[in-house]
């Protein structure tokens, strides 16, 4: 919760800037021995081989090492200066896969892998403090404890929502593990990972909104509410288009990027790839809701959406496998989201469908279109003809939109 405390804050006032840096250090080093704690406990009653065990030390070390590129690029984010941001991530991306490309190519055991991520979050963590001590502030590691106390005290809720987000984004795969088997959580992840891909477009948007909807909740409701609506026409011209070009070409994809063996994984990439639209719209609704002082309301709706997400799990993994596992995660985001508009409503008012009808005509012509012509193409080829004839559609209906009675009829349709 640290983290996103620190773009609401320091978005708000530059001046923050070395206290926070100080404090939230070393706070990170004490939660990080916390964390390498709990993952050496908690490991030691999963039941796994001893190769899997040493895995999950070493990649729980890069987790705690990952805590702070995470923190140091909120620096970078919380004053708009997202290029340094993106220069950190391409360097980690650039060193992971030089290293992994050197142990595979070595044909090293899958623990080498491990020291990869290791080494890249190190080189990005160095590279991180030498930008921000040039570029933004300089700092000692002087720790107040009444700052810290205070940290604490604001940062809580965001912590727990993290903690909540993670169990329902990620205990489908351990509740698969143990109820099933490795090979379907193997064919869940090909899947998920996948997926995950596809949700970089949403993740680079909100983040990137973020620190705005921070300073316009501090000014008035009404520069919110302009933000607002700015970051759901941003979402939704990228949700509908992966959501429909995503579900027809599924199984084109999974060949592509894995081989024919992994298509038993077809349904449940088709599920999640809808959850991924789901979780762009939800982020329209759920980052204001963060961004104005709201963590407490924030937190019960992921909360309840992690409680939510374990139960229908137990239901539905072992009767549909890694495809209930699927549905599991897709009806809990459907959940949240409503939740979070039902929120975000009390303190703004928003219509549900002013920005997407375009884009969701739109995707709904491009998906006819590859259904019937493009299908059987190769798949970077119907991506590329697939996201042209979007583009061209979205601009042509946009027009239409903007002009005179065609913008009447649009704004006679929507709630």
């Amino acid at each position: 919760g640290l983290n996103i405390l620190t773009i609401r804050e320091i978005s708000r006032d530059k001046t923050k800037t070395a206290q926070y840096i100080d404090n939230i250090i070393a706070i990170k080093l004490i939660l990080g021995l916390i964390t390498l704690g709990l993952i050496a406990f908690i490991i030691q009653f999963l039941g796994k081989s001893p190769e899997t065990v040493r895995l999950v030390y070493f990649l729980g070390l890069y987790t705690v090492i990952s805590s702070f590129v995470i923190f140091f690029q909120s620096i970078f984010r919380a004053n708009e200066k997202m290029q340094y941001e993106t220069a950190c991530y391409g360097l980690q991306s650039a060193v992971l896969l030089g290293l992994v490309a050197l142990f595979i190519l070595k044909g090293d055991s899958i623990i080498t892998i491990s020291y990869a991520y290791i080494g890249a979050s190190l080189v990005t963590v160095l590279f991180s403090l030498v930008l921000i001590r040039q570029r933004f502030s300089k700092f000692f590691l002087k720790i107040d404890f009444n700052v810290c106390k205070k940290l604490f005290s604001k940062a809580w809720p965001y912590g727990l929502s993290y903690v909540a987000v993670s169990i329902y984004c990620s205990i489908d795969s351990v509740m698969l593990g143990v109820i099933k088997s490795n090979q379907e959580v193997g064919l869940y992840n090909v899947a998920y990972k996948t997926v995950l891909f596809a949700q970089i477009f949403g993740l680079v948007i909100w983040r990137s909104f973020f620190p705005q909807l921070s300073q316009k909740y501090k000014e008035s409701l009404e520069s919110l509410k302009t933000i607002v609506k700015k970051l759901a026409k941003a979402i939704h011209f990228f949700a509908w288009p992966i959501a429909f070009g995503g579900t027809l070409l599924a199984g084109q994809i999974i060949i592509f990027f894995y081989g024919e063996e992994y298509l038993l994984g077809k349904l449940a990439f088709q599920i999640l790839i809808w959850t991924t639209a789901i979780i762009f719209i939800s982020s329209i609704y759920g980052e204001p809701i963060k961004a104005a002082d709201r963590p407490r309301v924030y937190l019960m709706g992921v909360g309840a959406g992690a409680i939510l997400n374990v139960i229908l799990n137990f239901l539905l993994i072992p009767v549909w496998s890694l495809n209930g596992a699927a549905a599991a995660t897709l009806l809990t985001n459907i959940a949240i989201m409503i939740f979070m508009y039902i929120q975000l409503n009390k303190l703004i008012k928003i219509k549900i469908f002013s920005q997407a009808i375009v884009p969701l005509c739109s995707s709904i012509i491009m998906g006819v279109l590859i259904y019937f012509y493009f299908i059987h193409f190769n798949v970077l080829l119907a991506i590329f003809l697939g996201a042209l004839i979007y583009f061209l559609l979205y601009y042509i209906f946009s027009f239409f939109k903007k002009s005179s009675p065609v913008r009447n009829l649009f704004q006679n349709l929507l709630p």
